[in-house]
């Protein structure tokens, strides 16, 4: 294609000349600009019928609108009902809130006769569901009752209840039955009241304790319900226990008493010096050694003539001779009054000739003499007494089926006195007296 101007070569679709500059107007130039204009009105037609579906929401908003008027009379309608529905329920609930009240108000009131009841019944009572051994008396209280059930017929008001009670010593829970009478106005009058089951729990230990002249104890108490007294005697205080005894005394609250349980050597002791040799003061062979090797405790070897007529059948012979015991290790025992010693009990003591034996009896220090003590009956002795009827011994005399059996299983049995009576009357004779040798 030519430039119209100056016929230079210029493309097809060339706006200017690239040569002289000149514009370049094209054939079809003029049919585009005529359908522009038409291409306008189709778009502004187009424009039109599509606004059209955007004013359908004002044809469907009046008809929402008119269809609105009765829903508006509806809503008042249901407002109407709604509030109608909320009187009665309103009314309905406070005839039941009424109601409520005045049942709490009636069973408030008979739990609080019922409390009253239990004040009169068990407040200012020193003793009650627990015994005072061992404790100083006090005035019971009623801490609180709460009535756990309640029935109500024929003018009559029925239920149980639980109430606390309570002392210095003691804490009480009492379930318990009640009953009263009922009026036409339901005042509540006439209660009555039956404990049906206690558990009681002490609060402290034991404050007193006359036996062992105990007076406002400060006991220790413990989960288990049991209680420790730690005290001196000091007027035990002798050559055996130098600082008077310190006892750790137990007790066991059993849900309706204390009791005593067990009195113990406190392991801090001061223990004099009781280790030796003692020989019989009746100028016998007969002796005893003592050690000591652990506080509290005593090992001692006795040697002694023992004296026996054994039978079986109709042979009678002396079994007489000699035994050895020992024991090691035993602990010394408080038998009271600044009384001390222990019990040997040799089930396989040696005796002469090969015969073998038992050994039992009980070592007492004299308080009064030093390096004095004395033999008596052990508590073994005692049993073996009881059954057999025929010695008082220091070994059980076993019967056997004939003289050679016996003989095996003899056992040394000498007069030894009766069980220690606890006064310093039985040191009066020296029988069985031993004295420390010097050494």
């Amino acid at each position: 294609m030519k430039c119209p101007k100056c016929g230079a070569e210029i493309a097809e679709e060339a706006a200017f000349c690239g040569k002289c500059g000149a514009e370049i107007e094209h054939e079809d130039a003029g049919a585009t600009d005529a359908v522009a204009p038409d291409t306008t009105v189709a778009d502004s037609a187009d424009v039109e019928v599509e606004d059209t579906p955007e004013e359908a929401p004002a044809e469907d908003s009046t008809d929402e609108k008119s269809e609105g008027e009765p829903e508006k009379q509806l809503s008042k309608n249901a407002k109407i009902a709604i509030a109608a529905v909320a009187v009665v329920l309103m009314v309905a609930l406070g005839v039941f809130l009424f109601n409520q009240q005045q049942q709490k108000d009636f069973e408030k009131a008979v739990e609080n006769q019922v409390l009253e009841e239990a004040k009169v019944e068990y407040e200012g009572q020193t003793e009650l569901f627990a015994k005072n051994d061992y404790v100083e008396p006090s005035e019971y209280q009623v801490d609180s009752l709460v009535v756990s059930e309640l029935n109500e017929s024929d003018g009559k008001v029925t239920g149980t209840a639980t109430a606390d009670v309570s002392n210095e010593s003691f804490s009480t829970t009492v379930e318990l039955n009640y009953a009263a009478d009922v009026d036409g106005s339901r005042n509540v009058s006439n209660v009555t009241i039956e404990p049906t089951s206690t558990e009681t729990t002490p609060l402290t230990g034991i404050t007193t304790d006359e036996e062992h002249g105990i007076e406002d104890a400060d006991s220790d108490l413990y989960n288990d319900n049991t209680c420790v007294v730690d005290y001196v005697d000091d007027s035990t205080a002798n050559w055996v226990v130098t600082s008077g005894a310190k006892h750790e005394l137990t007790y066991k609250f059993n849900g309706k008493k204390w009791k005593f349980k067990k009195d113990e050597l406190s392991s801090d002791i001061e223990w004099g010096d009781f280790s030796g040799t003692y020989v019989a003061a009746d100028g016998s062979d007969n002796w005893l050694r003592i050690s000591s090797y652990v506080s509290g405790k005593a090992s001692c070897e006795w040697f002694g003539d023992y004296h026996i007529t054994g039978s079986a059948g109709d042979v009678i012979q002396d079994l007489s001779g000699q035994v050895r015991g020992v024991c090691e290790d035993v602990d010394i025992q408080d038998y009271g009054n600044g009384f001390y010693g222990f019990e040997l009990n040799d089930e396989d003591a040696d005796g002469a000739n090969g015969q073998g034996g038992m050994v039992h009896f009980k070592l007492v220090f004299n308080p009064e003499q030093e390096g004095s003590l004395k033999l008596f009956k052990s508590e073994y002795q005692q049993q073996a007494t009881e059954r057999y009827q025929q010695f008082i011994a220091i070994a059980n005399f076993r019967h056997g089926s004939s003289v050679n059996n016996l003989r095996k299983r003899s056992a040394g049995v000498i007069g030894i006195p009766d069980d220690f009576s606890g006064g310093q009357s039985s040191f009066n004779d020296t029988n069985f007296t031993y004295n420390r040798k010097d050494e």
